[in-house]
């Protein structure tokens, strides 16, 4: 089956899964084409872990995303949570 979008953004290279990345704005940053959003790790759904956050971010960098979308706006709930500074 052909993905609509291009390239699909994940992909297994010596049985490894990879993302793939795309270029952000003009200026040569690239990053993954699927990204980690952090709001569950400040507010919204809960009760915050703070290992498992921890955790969820090492586990999504290793996996290769290096989009964390981690919005000014999550920070106003609780405070900074150490996760995302």
């Amino acid at each position: 089956m052909a993905y609509r979008g291009g390239t699909h953004p994940m992909f297994l290279k010596d049985s490894v899964m990879t993302l793939s990345t795309r270029k952000l704005g003009s200026q040569g940053l690239e990053v993954s084409a699927i990204g980690l959003g952090c709001m569950g790790m400040s507010q919204s759904y809960g009760p915050a872990d703070e290992a498992e956050s921890i955790a969820t971010l090492h586990r999504s960098i290793e996996l290769g995303c290096t989009f964390l979308d981690t919005a000014e706006v999550y920070l106003h709930q609780r405070g900074t949570p150490r996760s995302c500074t």
